[in-house]
Order: C-alpha cells, then sequence, then structure tokens
C-alpha cells in the first residue's frame, strides 16, 4: 500500500473515489492549516482512534458512501472546532456513548442512508443535555429501523431546527 504524505501547508484535503479501507492513527496530525477533509466515496471500514487528533482547524469532515459500520468513542477526539460531519451512506448500526463529546462546535450530523436503530443523548456529552451541544441538524433520512418512536422521543428532539424523517417505515398507531 502506497501512503500519500500530505503537503504541511495543506488547507483542503479531498481523497473522493479512491480505495483507501482504513484512516490510520494520527494520519492528519501537524497539518494546522487544515479546515476540510473529504473522504467520501472509497471502501473505508474503520476509522483508526484519534485518526484525526492534532489538526484543530477542521470545521468539516465528509465520510460519506462508504463501508463504516461502527462509530467509535475516539473516532472524532480532538477536533474541537468540527461544525460539519457527514456519515451518510455507510452501514453504521451502532454509535458509542460519547462519541461526540468532544466536539463542542458540532452543528450539523448527516447519518442518512445507515443502520440505525436509535439515536441516543448519549452520543454526545453523557452527563449535558443534547440541546446544550449546539447541534441543530441531524439528518436521519432513509432510516431503517420499522418504528420511529425511539427518534420522536430522544432527548433532543425539541431543540434540533432541522430534525428529517423522510422515506422512513413509519407506522402510524391510532
Amino acid at each position: 500500500m502506497t501512503v500519500y504524505t500530505i503537503p504541511v501547508d495543506s488547507e483542503r484535503v479531498r481523497f473522493q473515489g479512491n480505495f483507501l479501507t482504513t484512516v490510520p492513527a494520527d494520519y492528519f496530525q501537524n497539518l494546522p492549516n487544515l479546515y476540510l477533509i473529504y473522504l467520501y466515496s472509497n471502501s473505508i471500514l474503520t476509522v483508526a482512534h484519534y485518526a484525526f487528533a492534532g489538526v484543530l482547524n477542521v470545521t468539516e469532515i465528509s465520510l460519506e458512501h462508504n463501508d463504516l459500520s461502527l462509530i467509535h468513542e475516539n473516532m472524532f477526539a480532538g477536533l474541537p472546532n468540527l461544525v460539519r460531519l457527514d456519515l451518510s451512506s455507510n452501514l453504521i448500526g451502532s454509535i458509542h456513548p460519547g462519541s461526540f463529546k468532544e466536539n463542542t462546535a458540532l452543528a450539523s450530523l448527516d447519518l442518512e442512508d445507515n443502520d440505525l436503530a436509535t439515536v441516543s443523548q448519549s452520543m454526545f456529552n453523557p452527563e449535558d443535555h443534547p440541546c446544550d451541544s449546539g447541534l441543530y441538524h441531524c439528518n436521519i433520512v432513509h432510516h431503517t429501523h420499522p418504528s420511529v418512536d425511539t427518534l420522536i422521543t430522544a432527548p433532543y428532539a425539541g431543540c434540533l431546527v432541522d430534525y428529517w424523517l423522510i422515506y422512513n417505515k413509519l407506522v402510524c398507531q391510532h
């Protein structure tokens, strides 16, 4: 496998449409100007713990159209300025508690077209109310769960500006 060295003065990295299967730990460290990372349309199965640690200025990451099935607690650690995270069109079935606890600036989280059964407050800092997290847009379009009760009653349902439940298998009960 050839590892590409990113020039230290890079501001944007776009590795879309390649054959990447993993994002190694600390791959993006020592890139002080980096603010955008696009890794969409690859075959990424895993993102190592602390893969993005040390890139404090990153505001946007796109991992859409990959093969991620799990979001672990330290996947996005060390990204205090991350505003937009696109995880759409993956195979995500589980998000560990606290996965986004260090992403205090996160305002938009796209989880469209995944295999999530529930979306929980514990994705953020489990001690805080998600309304305090700053998240205003959570896209869960094409949600595969047959009942949306767990989403509607999620603790943060009332604090999101955008809360999309489009193309779900909703059942209306009287």
